[in-house]
């Protein structure tokens, strides 16, 4: 289970945001991976809204948004949480893949 609100989620997002774009010279926020159905501490659902909500901060403040959820849907999960070594490297390529897009 999340420990904030989406309220609270939202604006620690916008907090750490703002001091990163006046620490760093490119920022890009990756969206959390989806939770597998047989996942105890969180559900899936969850996952949905705190991207959306990132999502709209990020473009509030002019950050990339690199979306891994629907990749991460179709991964392989071992252990229903940790990704196998490819699922892994076709998640990096998706955000190496973000990362030439927008910072090019």
């Amino acid at each position: 289970r999340w420990a904030s609100s989406i309220d609270d989620y939202k604006k620690n997002l916008r907090f750490e945001g703002e001091v990163l774009k006046k620490r760093c010279a490119k920022v890009m926020f990756i969206s959390t991976t989806s939770f597998s159905p047989t996942y105890e501490h969180a559900f899936d659902h969850e996952a949905v809204e705190r991207n959306q909500a990132a999502k709209e901060v990020m473009t509030e403040l002019g950050i990339k948004y690199c979306d891994v959820y629907e990749l991460s849907k179709s991964l392989v999960r071992p252990d229903n949480l940790h990704f196998d070594e490819a699922s892994s490297v076709k998640l990096a390529l998706r955000i190496k893949q973000c990362e030439l897009l927008e910072f090019q």
